[in-house]
């Protein structure tokens, strides 16, 4: 990427996750005819993996999303259950060469000057405006921000069940199994919308794209360890600075 930090246009996105809320976010993003942002999406596995669950039965929310994408049956019949490595594909061939990223593992995060980089496979990817986490409950974005050091979470937001992990109702249960999927289709669709109308860096901060920043889900456990991390590091970096000052 050599993007213009001055034009909103240039935005740079990087999605960590190749499943169901993270190709339909790609793939709602490279439905518009121009395009407003530059997507890539790594998926550490080495081709499309559907999981333990081979079908998606589909409820509103899934058929509302589908809808949105343009996905329709040959006879044009309403679908009750769709395989979910056949929704995959489809979603992946919406996307331009070279989008979609296999074999790539997330290790770590990055940021320098308002711009986030993303460590795949112990090499430097970015600069990225946006980090989008679509990699599940047991998300690595996730680990990486808690645990590791402190980023700006309001360019980093969750989708799928990477979002679920951090929600005070952590519905676990048959609920998440069966209709997780169908939720997490929606989510990719309305927050690629949210992204295209943001005319500038700020609008980012309004109610609509907030709602999936991960700053916004996390729990008050998880928001007072990364508040003490930052102190922390603003306090190494005032010791420092004494120590060179003497």
């Amino acid at each position: 990427f050599s993007p213009d930090l001055h034009c909103w246009n240039s935005m740079d996105i990087a999605v960590i996750g190749g499943g169901l809320a993270g190709l339909s976010f790609a793939a709602s993003i490279f439905k518009e005819d121009v395009q407003r942002a530059r997507v890539v999406v790594f998926e550490r596995c080495p081709e499309l993996d559907s999981g333990p669950l081979q079908h998606l039965r589909l409820k509103p929310p899934g058929e509302e999303a589908l809808k949105c994408l343009g996905f329709l049956t040959r006879d044009g019949q309403k679908l009750e259950e769709v395989e979910r490595i056949q929704l995959l594909r489809w979603l992946a061939n919406r996307l331009p060469e070279g989008v979609l990223r296999f074999g790539k593992a997330l290790t770590g995060l990055r940021q320098d000057d308002q711009r986030l980089f993303c460590v795949v496979d112990s090499c430097w990817e970015g600069p990225f405006d946006l980090l989008v986490a679509a990699d599940g409950l047991r998300s690595t974005v996730r680990q990486s921000c808690v645990a590791g050091p402190a980023a700006d979470l309001s360019r980093i937001f969750l989708l799928g069940d990477a979002r679920r992990g951090f929600r005070r109702e952590r519905d676990f249960g048959f609920s998440r199994i069966y209709e997780g999927g169908n939720q997490a289709l929606l989510e990719g669709v309305r927050f690629a919308d949210e992204i295209l109308r943001c005319s500038n860096r700020e609008a980012l901060s309004n109610a609509g794209p907030a709602a999936y920043s991960l700053s916004s889900n996390m729990s008050i456990a998880e928001r007072m360890w990364h508040c003490s991390k930052r102190c922390r590091s603003s306090d190494d970096s005032d010791g420092h600075g004494a120590k060179r000052r003497k």
